[in-house]
C-alpha cells in the first residue's frame, strides 16, 4: 500500500490527480513487466478550512444555504425590489425565501498501470484511468413556508391575468388624462354644472393626476402588461400586496368621486404563494447557467506516460532484515484527455484537468529491520489553459450569482509529499500506515470579467490512513513461470486543512499487481 498511489486533490470541483509511477523507490529489473489495477472509492460530504468566518467542518453545499434569497444574492430580482419599493414604500427588501441545501459526492477511480523495466535502472510507465464522479445535491426554496415576502407571478403563465395587469393600467392613466381634460375644462369655465366642487379641490385632484403616471408605470414594470413589458418572476405576496391592493382601491374611489363613476378596470394578482425548487432553477436558466441537479460524468481521465531511474540501491532480489536503502526519480507528462469540471454547473466534478502536466518525483525507501519506510514527494507544474464557460466569484462564492460569462481556467500547480512507515507481521503480510501534505496554488482565471480571486484559493490538506499489503515477492527469489504478485488495501482520510475549502474526504483503496519476466 502507498498513499501516494492515488490522491484526490482536495478541492471541490478540481481534478483528480495522476496515479503515481513512483509508488516506492523500486524500479523493474531489465525486461520485468509489472500491470497495476487499482480501484479507488473516494466520498466526502463535508469541507473544511475557506476562512476564518466559516464553520468547519461544514457540509458541501453550505455555501448555497441561506436564511434569505434576496438582491444581495441574486441581482437579478433588483428590478423587482425597485419597483416594489415604489409602490409599497423605500423600506421593503426583497427575500425569495430561505434556500436549504445537502449534497455529497463520490469519485471513483480504476486507473490501469503499465510498466516495463528498460534497463536494471530505468523503468517506463503508461497510466489509463478511468473516472466516474457524482454529487448528489438536493435544494429546496421555502421548505419551511412564511419566510418570503414574494412569489411567482401569475401573469407569466396565465395571458388572462395580464390582460387584466394591462387593463388596469390603462384605465390609471386613462383616468388621469380624463380627470386633467375636466380641470382643464373647468379651469376655462369654472361655471360648468360640477366645476365648482371640482375647482374646490383643485390642489388634491392634481396631486392625484400626477402621482397616477409613476404608480401606473411601477405596477406595469413589475406586474407585466404585454410583450414588451413581460413583468417580473417575483411579485409581492402577504401583506405587501396587501398594501398595493389598498393603494389601488383608493385610486379607484378618488377617480369615482371626482369623475362621477367607477373608471377603472381590469386588477392585477399577487404571487398565490412563496417560490419553490421550480422557480429557482428557472432563475438558474435566465442567467444562462445550469440548473441546479445531480451531476455524474464517466470518462477516462488524464493519461500518463513517464520513466523512472534508481540513483541507488542496497536492496537485494528478496526482501530480508537488516538495513538498506534506495533512491528513484522519476519525470511524468500528463496529457489533457479527462473531462475537466463544467464551472457553469454547480457541484460538478472534473474526471480530469483536461490540460497537460508535468510531474517529477523523488522517493526513497530505507529499512531497519522489520520496517521500511518510504517517503514520496512530487511536484506537479500545470501547463496551458482550457475555455470555461462561467468565470467563478471570489473564493468560488456562489452568491451573488449574475450572468455566466466565459473565460479561460489555468490549475494551479501541485505539491505533495508523503510518509508511508510498513511493518512486516511475518512472511508476506504487513502493516501500512500513511500521511501525506498536499499543496494546491490557486485558480487562475482570465478573461474579460475576471476578478482578483475568483476561483478556489490555495489550500493545504493533511491526510492520514492506514492499510495492509500482501506480497510473494518477499518469499522467494523469483523464477522463470512464475508470476508474482502484490495485493494492498489502504484507508486514507482528510484530517485537518487551510486556505480552502477542502472535502473532508475519506478514500478507499484495493490494488493489485502482477509481475511477468519472460
Amino acid at each position: 500500500m502507498l498513499c501516494t498511489a492515488l490522491t484526490l486533490l482536495a478541492a471541490p470541483g478540481r481534478a483528480q490527480s495522476t496515479t503515481t509511477l513512483l509508488p516506492t523507490a523500486a524500479v523493474l529489473p531489465a525486461g520485468e513487466i509489472r500491470v497495476r489495477m487499482l480501484s479507488a472509492f473516494t466520498r466526502y460530504d463535508e469541507l473544511l478550512g475557506g476562512g476564518d468566518t466559516l464553520a468547519s467542518p461544514r457540509n458541501l453545499a453550505d455555501e448555497l444555504r441561506r436564511d434569505s434569497v434576496g438582491v444581495a444574492q441574486l441581482p437579478l430580482l433588483a428590478p423587482a425590489q425597485t419597483a416594489i419599493q415604489a409602490l409599497a414604500g423605500p423600506d421593503f427588501r426583497l427575500t425569495a425565501g430561505q434556500l436549504t441545501a445537502t449534497a455529497n459526492s463520490r469519485i471513483v477511480t480504476a486507473p490501469l498501470v503499465l510498466e516495463y523495466g528498460l534497463t536494471r535502472r530505468l523503468t517506463l510507465g503508461l497510466v489509463v484511468p478511468l473516472v466516474e464522479t457524482r454529487t448528489n445535491l438536493y435544494e429546496q426554496l421555502n421548505r419551511h413556508p412564511g419566510l418570503a415576502n414574494v412569489g411567482p407571478n401569475p401573469a407569466l403563465a396565465n395571458s388572462a391575468q395580464l390582460a387584466n395587469n394591462a387593463a388596469l393600467v390603462a384605465s390609471l392613466r386613462a383616468a388621469a388624462g380624463a380627470l386633467q381634460q375636466r380641470l382643464d375644462a373647468c379651469q376655462s369655465t369654472p361655471g360648468d354644472p360640477g366645476c365648482a366642487t371640482l375647482l374646490s379641490q383643485q390642489s388634491a385632484a392634481q396631486g392625484l393626476i400626477q402621482s397616477t403616471s409613476p404608480f401606473a408605470s411601477a405596477l406595469e414594470t413589475l406586474y407585466g402588461t404585454d410583450a414588451d413589458h413581460p413583468g417580473q418572476a417575483f411579485v409581492p405576496l402577504g401583506p405587501t400586496q396587501a398594501s398595493i391592493d389598498a393603494q389601488i382601491a383608493n385610486y379607484r374611489n378618488q377617480y369615482s368621486q371626482f369623475l362621477g363613476s367607477d373608471v377603472l378596470t381590469g386588477s392585477i394578482a399577487g404571487a398565490g404563494g412563496p417560490a419553490a425548487r421550480a422557480q429557482l432553477q428557472a432563475l438558474m436558466t435566465s442567467l444562462g447557467r445550469d440548473t441546479l441537479q445531480i451531476t455524474n460524468r464517466t470518462s477516462i481521465g488524464d493519461i500518463a506516460v513517464g520513466a523512472s531511474y534508481q540513483i541507488a540501491n542496497t536492496f537485494g532480489d528478496t526482501l530480508t532484515t537488516g538495513t538498506h536503502y534506495r533512491a528513484a526519480v522519476n519525470g511524468t507528462f500528463r496529457f489533457g484527455t479527462g473531462e475537466p469540471a463544467n464551472r457553469n454547473r454547480s457541484f460538478d466534478i472534473g474526471t480530469g484537468y483536461g490540460q497537460p502536466g508535468v510531474i517529477g518525483t523523488a522517493a526513497a525507501d530505507v529499512q531497519l529491520g522489520r520496517f521500511i519506510t518510504s517517503v514520496v514527494g512530487s511536484y506537479t507544474v500545470q501547463l496551458g489553459s482550457i475555455d470555461v464557460g462561467a468565470i467563478p466569484n471570489p473564493d468560488n462564492d456562489f452568491f451573488p450569482l449574475g450572468p455566466a460569462v466565459p473565460g479561460s481556467y489555468a490549475a494551479g500547480n501541485v505539491l505533495s509529499l508523503s510518509l508511508t512507515p510498513r511493518y512486516r507481521l511475518s512472511g508476506a503480510f504487513a502493516l501500512d500506515g500513511c500521511y501525506t501534505l498536499l499543496h494546491l496554488g490557486a485558480d487562475q482565471y482570465t478573461g474579460a470579467a475576471a476578478v482578483p480571486g475568483a476561483g478556489l484559493p490555495a489550500t493545504t490538506a493533511q491526510q492520514v490512513g492506514f492499510g495492509f499489503s500482501y506480497s510473494s515477492l518477499v518469499a522467494g527469489d523469483r523464477t522463470p513461470g512464475r508470476l508474482p504478485v502484490e495485493v494492498t488495501f489502504s484507508h486514507l482520510e482528510t484530517l485537518s486543512a487551510s486556505g480552502g475549502p477542502v472535502p473532508k474526504s475519506f478514500r478507499d483503496q484495493v490494488e493489485l499487481r502482477v509481475y511477468y519476466h519472460p
